[in-house]
């Protein structure tokens, strides 16, 4: 069937798509070689399903009136599928600012799906290596459209943040200056402040705002850098780094990765430590050429976008904190109750996937409640947690005791 398909002179993506069509195929046709006894509507449901996701109805209903053996099924949907995966278009490097992870594998991205092992040679069958085929080709550099006064305005809704916006606001406006770099990136930054005042909130509303994916790796009790330097081969758990999956995953080179609680990481470097890692990753110049133990292969990552937090500066070593810009981050004061209520309100919408409107609304008096003990020190966590059980109680049946 492969040579079949590749008679047809079709570009490698058309090809994948319709070998991925038969191969669905061929499990429903013996299933109907095995049951010859059945009704003809049982064969129609069962192609039916089969092509619902590709075909036309009609062609389905066809199929099953007109066609006996699973052989003649497969030549059939052959020709019949031939039309629909020639109108796929073929791969294009994206529009705008692009950026290639594996240099090394450049052009590589569209091989033929038997010879994707022979890009990563010797890689554990526990790896899908197809996943990992789009570093081979050009991705964008994602949040081209955010601009400096929008990164700006996060001072309003997370006020003990202003620094750090402003920070990230001029890196923007220079990167204006070119038109190849006009994408969201800024140099890495280390939120220093105490727990609960809103960190990796801000961290992922940026990314929200950028249009970014973000990744969050908590070195809190991380005894060895495997999870940023990837896996090397010979573990069952081998795979690559963290930051690698997320690229691939959500096909952008320019993720925004948080590491949280960075202070708390582990010292031992009997399995490597996660803040040497960091520092070649930190580096423009080492990250270019950062080698991923998984996928045996140098790696850049230039572009991604750097963000740590930390409760304090005590045991971070001086190279790491020369590589970062520090910035201090306090507790908001209580003038900023309504920014940081109202982003409350908005993450948990976010979270239940509804509406604002549809959160049910609180009592005054609990908004009050809140009020003061926002005032009185009450951390941002535990406020949206106060918050959630307030909306909860607002929901009780009348007469039930709290």
């Amino acid at each position: 069937m492969g040579k079949k398909i590749q008679r047809l002179r079709l570009p490698i993506p058309q090809q994948v798509v319709l070998g991925t069509l038969l191969s669905k195929q061929v499990n429903y046709s013996r299933l109907l070689e095995r049951e010859p006894a059945k009704t003809r509507s049982r064969q129609i449901d069962v192609l039916r399903h089969a092509l619902e996701f590709a075909a036309k109805p009609e062609l389905a209903y066809s199929c099953a009136w007109q066609i006996r053996s699973a052989k003649e099924i497969r030549y059939a949907l052959l020709d019949a599928f031939a039309a629909e995966v020639e109108a796929i278009p073929a791969w294009q490097p994206p529009a705008g600012p692009v950026h290639h992870v594996l240099p090394a594998l450049a052009g590589l991205g569209e091989v033929a799906r038997e010879d994707r092992k022979k890009v990563f040679p010797g890689l554990p069958r526990e790896v899908n290596a197809e996943r990992y085929m789009c570093l081979a080709n050009l991705l964008p550099l994602a949040g081209g459209d955010i601009g400096p006064e929008t990164v700006e305005a996060l001072a309003e809704e997370f006020p003990n943040h202003s620094d750090a916006a402003a920070l990230i606001a001029d890196d923007l406006r220079l990167r204006s200056v070119a038109p190849d770099r006009r994408y969201f990136g800024f140099r890495p930054l280390l939120l220093v402040g105490p727990p609960g005042c809103g960190k990796t909130r801000f961290c992922r509303r940026l990314a929200q705002l950028a249009g970014v994916p973000l990744r969050v790796i908590a070195a809190a009790g991380m005894s060895d850098n495997r999870d940023l330097a990837g896996t090397a081969r010979g573990w069952s758990t081998a795979e690559p780094g963290a930051v690698i999956r997320t690229i691939a995953d959500h096909q952008v080179a320019n993720p925004l990765v948080l590491v949280d609680e960075i202070e708390k990481a582990g010292s031992s470097r009997r399995n490597g430590r996660i803040v040497d890692t960091l520092v070649q990753l930190l580096e423009p110049e080492t990250a270019r050429r950062f080698h991923d133990d998984c996928l045996q292969h140098h790696a850049d990552l230039s572009a991604v976008n750097w963000v740590a937090t930390c409760n304090s500066l005590d045991g971070l070593p001086e190279p790491l904190l020369s590589r970062f810009t520090i910035v201090r981050v306090t507790a908001p004061g209580a003038e900023a109750f309504e920014a940081i209520y109202e982003a409350i309100v908005r993450d948990i919408a976010e979270e239940f996937g509804v509406e604002i409107e549809d959160l049910p609304r609180l009592d005054p008096l609990a908004v009050e409640a809140l009020r003061r003990g926002f005032a009185a020190g009450l951390p941002i966590r535990a406020m949206k947690r106060a918050t959630e059980r307030a909306m909860a109680a607002s929901l009780r049946p009348i007469g039930r005791p709290n």
